[in-house]
């Protein structure tokens, strides 16, 4: 028997999804994505108008999270002066890196387009036994807007179990047969041409089914 050793293909840090343009409320939070890939495995590295997030902006102002390569930048409660203006990512290891930047619009809270969506119904904690459908509900003003559901934090993956329609504003997240792996924190966001808009976040507790004797 002849073993044979199997290299990986080695390449520079690279961005398959880049970080969008946002623009909020001031006092609102945001949140930024940026998916990387690289051989061997890259870093990803925020800027804010050209200057590199340090450990002490995240203690305080920044929630940074990475999953599967994805790169989650949240801005809690943004300030006009500080966070208006350019966000980047660069995701490199030692073969090279690649950077994508965007823009971060903030507007004070009586200056805000007339068509900016609000949240008028936000998803509520909710607790199911294993094997539920689950419905989680959030309504926008603007019955035009994009919806997008998240789990801790990033994306939801809408698969077979778990699918999204919008209608007049309103969503349902819907979740069949539910599972242990269900549980978590889930929110929404409303976006239109004018700026996006997050929904306050509801725990979905799964709790083990009571068998009938």
């Amino acid at each position: 028997m002849v073993l044979r050793s199997i290299s990986l293909v080695k390449f520079k840090g690279v961005i398959l999804q880049k970080p969008m343009a946002k623009a909020v409320v001031v006092g609102d939070s945001v949140s930024f994505f940026c998916h990387g890939v690289g051989q061997p495995k890259p870093n990803v590295f925020w800027e804010r108008n050209g200057k590199r997030l340090s450990r002490q902006d995240f203690d305080q102002t920044y929630y940074l999270e990475e999953r599967d390569g994805m790169s989650v930048l949240e801005v809690g409660k943004v300030q006009e002066r500080r966070d208006e203006g350019t966000f980047s990512c660069t995701v490199e290891n030692d073969l090279g890196y690649s950077e994508a930047a965007t823009t971060l619009t903030v507007y004070r809270r009586n200056e805000r387009p007339e068509d900016f969506p609000t949240i008028t119904k936000h998803p509520v904690v909710t607790a199911a036994a294993r094997g539920d459908r689950i419905r989680l509900h959030c309504t926008s003003s603007d019955p035009t807007a994009t919806v997008t559901w998240y789990k801790d934090r990033f994306p939801l993956k809408l698969t077979q179990r778990a699918k999204v329609t919008m209608k007049d504003g309103a969503s349902e997240l819907r979740i069949l047969k539910a599972r242990e792996s269900d549980y978590g924190k889930y929110h929404c966001s409303m976006e239109n041409q004018s700026g996006i808009v997050y929904s306050k976040r509801a725990m979905l507790y799964i709790r083990r089914a009571v068998r009938k004797v």
